[in-house]
């Protein structure tokens, strides 16, 4: 109640009589006494001591807020029209004013309680695995809502107990080891068994703790306590406990919401993190899987093609023309089927963390030698000339030599594989910024469209992901290279359109720039 000129003391005004007085006002709207010793009010403003009054209803809507009263202590007469318009008026304005105040208290209540669960979110976000990301929370959590403590109680169904699993208290760490050894029996606690029940539990000293044992409310210095379950899909997994051991007023309705919506992150933080155990568990069975195929399918593929090679060479006897071009073909589909096998290995230990790296000084001009040689006679159509063309006096570059070595021959085999005429050109040099190495390759191929582009690099995508695709492959190759280039610390761009072939290009961070000269240039034709 707020009041100008009453002379009463305001402790306590508004008797129990006033209750019918203002319904109706509430009812009327406005009610004029003039004689406030006769009337409706007589009970009700016993203790005003007033002579007079108008009294109007703060409407807001369809609410009635409260009730606007103007007067005179001794005048015993009649109102002006007006007195009683701007009574009403008065009335109105201040209705909306404490509504828009109501309003906006409410608005900041709920940005502040969203900021703090988008913190919590965060927090947890960017900590899906972290043995600590409970504890990391409750901390959070403790800080937030202004308790001493926050304590995640996880349920054992098996054996019908909770058992703290992470927890912060900011004033009684002993309290927090001490219950971390403990396991609490749910018929011990009823306050656990009621926040499943109803959601929420709340516990303060002075106003009955049988929610708890009195003798750990004592022993641990308990002032106000507040439970809120841990469910998920209907079923109870444990309980998120709060308190202080100094507060003995109950905790604000924001507070209440505040670990409602941290209990539910809670939740979602231990199934994501059951979630990710779980994966990683898989992931390493599919390593486990894929690493012991690759190897039992390799054993038998190369005595294929032992085999193969000793019939083609005629070491079993002479052989026919065409019976040796089938021993080319079986060689080749075998080649094929080896590079597959092992394209699919080394995603995998990719994938999985386990492909070592080993750096070291490379000579990219000595690597382009090396593939310039041993580039597969059978990738080259006809029609289609490969160069290698390098630098000479190119700085040596820290990498692995093996990894990327794959790089540069994944892209050539890519471009040899998508063109049908014209050439494939290997190209090391150092940028124009005289730090970067930069390998490039380019073909005169069938070219990748824009749309196609951004997706070329994912696993398993192609150009042509049909059932009839003229090209082999499963779209590993650039996956491959897109992951290896990452590993070594560079970087790789296309630039290419439909029907004009394409360009793919490799940059490596130097150590310091290069003295260009005159080229040399090794080139392979079909």
């Amino acid at each position: 109640m707020a009041s100008r000129g009453l002379g009463a003391p305001l402790d306590h005004p508004i008797g129990h009589g006033f209750w019918d007085f203002g319904a109706l006002v509430a009812a009327e709207g406005l009610v004029e006494m003039t004689d406030v010793t006769r009337g409706p009010g007589v009970r009700a403003l016993h203790e005003w001591k007033i002579g007079s009054g108008l009294f109007a209803a703060m409407r807001c809507g369809n609410r009635t807020l409260g009730l606007f009263a103007a007067g005179y202590h001794a005048t015993t007469e009649a109102f002006a029209p007006f007195q009683r318009k701007l009574a009403v008026g008065i009335a109105t304005q201040a209705a909306v004013a404490i509504e828009n105040a109501r309003l906006h208290a409410a608005q900041r209540e709920e940005a502040e309680i969203s900021a703090a669960l988008l913190q919590a979110a965060e927090l947890l976000d960017a900590n899906l695995d972290a043995e600590d990301r409970l504890d990391r929370l409750t901390a959070l959590t403790c800080a937030l809502v202004d308790c001493d403590f926050v304590n995640i109680a996880l349920y054992d169904a098996s054996q019908k107990t909770f058992r703290i699993t992470a927890g912060t208290d900011v004033r009684r760490a002993d309290v927090l080891e001490e219950i971390r050894d403990l396991e609490f029996e749910l018929r011990e606690f009823p306050i656990l068994a009621e926040a499943a029940r109803t959601g929420f539990a709340e516990c303060l000293d002075g106003g009955g703790v049988s929610s708890v044992p009195t003798y750990w409310w004592r022993h641990w210095g308990l002032r106000a306590l507040i439970a809120v379950p841990l469910t998920r899909r209907g079923e109870v997994i444990g309980a998120l406990i709060a308190g202080s051991h100094e507060r003995t007023a109950p905790y604000p309705a924001k507070v209440r919401r505040l670990l409602t919506g941290v209990a539910y992150q809670t939740v979602a933080a231990i199934e994501n993190g059951r979630l990710v155990r779980n994966l990683r568990a898989a992931n390493s069975l599919k390593s486990e899987f894929i690493g012991t195929m690759s190897h039992e399918l390799r054993t038998p593929l190369n005595a294929i093609m032992g085999y193969s090679e000793l019939l083609r060479d005629g070491d079993f006897g002479a052989i026919t023309d065409p019976q040796r071009d089938i021993c080319l073909k079986v060689l080749d589909y075998s080649r094929q089927l080896l590079e597959l096998i092992q394209a699919t290995l080394d995603v995998s230990r990719m994938e999985s963390g386990a492909l070592p790296v080993t750096l070291g000084p490379v000579d990219v001009a000595g690597l382009l030698d090396e593939l310039a040689t041993q580039i597969p006679a059978s990738w080259v159509k006809p029609g289609v000339s490969l160069t290698f063309d390098a630098e000479r006096d190119l700085p040596e570059v820290q990498s692995d030599h093996a990894k990327l070595k794959m790089i540069v021959r994944n892209l050539i085999h890519n471009a040899l594989k998508f063109t049908e005429s014209g050439s494939v050109g290997v190209r090391a040099g150092i940028a124009a910024d005289g730090a970067t190495l930069q390998v490039t390759v380019a073909d005169t191929g069938i070219g990748i469209t824009s749309e196609d582009q951004a997706i070329i690099f994912e696993m398993f995508r192609q150009v042509d992901g049909s059932d009839r695709r003229r090209h082999d492959g499963v779209g590993l190759g650039l996956y491959i290279v897109r992951r290896l280039t990452a590993i070594l610390g560079g970087t790789i761009a296309v630039e290419s359109e439909p029907g004009c072939g394409s360009c793919f290009t490799l940059r490596f961070p130097l150590a310091g720039g290069a003295e260009r000269r005159g080229p040399a240039v090794t080139a392979l034709s079909a």
